[in-house]
């Protein structure tokens, strides 16, 4: 009798592994194709459902919080790298997707006076700065990176603004290497721009992080 059970419980060992390779095989068969399986689990079954069609979407809607702004404005290059999807209509970080469509203004209360103390005008990364074009429109900018320019969330939303990077580029310039600035600027709008900054004669000063350089007006 015992080697009868013991003959018996072999060739089922036997069975069952030829029907677990035989599922593997359909399996992959399965995966190949990108199919489902139609198998319906019984009320006491453990099953896993295979296949390139059945991933379960996951996403919340996020809302875009202070927070949000400025990790797209300041650190967007870490999203970057730790895994943040991009579309035309939106972003997805983790498991939380952000419609482009209701990315915000930096707000205005945020932005700190480009003005001279001392002559020395600095920018800090983190920060956002504003100023007042000639027909009195306001506008952002952003210190990321010890780089002063437009806000990234911005040219998300594909607004783009020339006289934003001017103004941006202006500042750079003039903290990294002034010398050459007479190549894109007139010196009545270098003039114009030290002057709103509260800087008038003589020596000054401009930096961003580790770039500063001195100029006289």
């Amino acid at each position: 009798m015992l080697k009868v059970t013991k003959l018996f419980l072999f060739e089922s060992c036997i069975k069952a592994m030829k029907s677990s390779e035989n599922n593997d095989a359909y399996t992959k068969t399965l995966l190949s194709k990108g199919r489902q399986d139609s198998y319906v689990a019984g009320e006491n079954s453990v099953y896993v459902i295979y296949g390139r069609n059945t991933k379960v979407n996951t996403e919340k809607k996020g809302e875009f919080s202070g927070a949000v702004l400025d990790a797209i404005n300041f650190n967007y290059w870490k999203m970057w790298r730790n895994g943040v999807r991009e579309t035309d209509t939106s972003l997805t970080y983790g498991d939380v997707k952000y419609l482009k469509s209701e990315i915000p203004q930096v707000d205005l209360d945020k932005c700190l006076e480009i003005k001279a103390e001392n002559n020395r005008v600095i920018f800090t990364s983190g920060n956002y700065y504003g100023f007042h074009d000639s027909s009195g429109n306001f506008h952002a900018l952003a210190c990321a990176c010890d780089m002063v320019g437009q806000p990234y969330s911005e040219l998300l939303v594909n607004k783009a603004n020339d006289i934003s990077y001017r103004v941006g580029q202006f500042w750079n310039l003039l903290s990294w290497d002034g010398t050459y600035i007479g190549l894109y600027y007139s010196r009545e709008e270098e003039r114009k721009m030290l002057n709103d900054a509260g800087i008038t004669e003589g020596f000054f000063s401009v930096g961003r992080g580790k770039w500063v350089q001195k100029k006289c007006i």
